[in-house]
């Protein structure tokens, strides 16, 4: 699965327990999957995965943090053709962040 190095990084509030102060965390990274795409539809969800890639031993992980929805129109895909990374950058652009740089996980190497 190709994921996106995100510049500014997305922040997430996080609370351990109902009586700890939050703290903060951030997700440098984003994947991206299409929620039932059809080909020729004028609008698409995609679900946004927010994580950090993780180098365990040379072999990347994607640990996810939090996850949310981006529609895009299909005016907004036009572009899109089979280079993956275009939609990692049609998405961040959608959400206010822009990808700086492109890698690799396997989908069993999400968690």
């Amino acid at each position: 699965m190709l994921y996106g190095k995100i510049n500014p990084t997305a922040k997430f509030a996080q609370q351990a327990g109902p009586f700890d102060a939050p703290s903060s965390i951030e997700a440098g990274h984003i994947a991206v999957i299409a929620n039932r795409y059809i080909a020729g539809s004028s609008k698409t969800n995609f679900q946004v995965i927010f994580g950090n890639v993780v180098i365990d031993e040379t072999i990347s992980k994607f640990k996810e943090i939090s996850s949310s929805s981006v529609e895009l129109t299909s005016e907004e895909l036009s572009t899109w053709g089979t280079d993956d990374k275009i939609l990692l950058n049609l998405v961040a652009n959608k959400i206010g962040t822009i990808c700086e740089e492109f890698g690799t996980v396997k989908q069993n190497n999400f968690y």
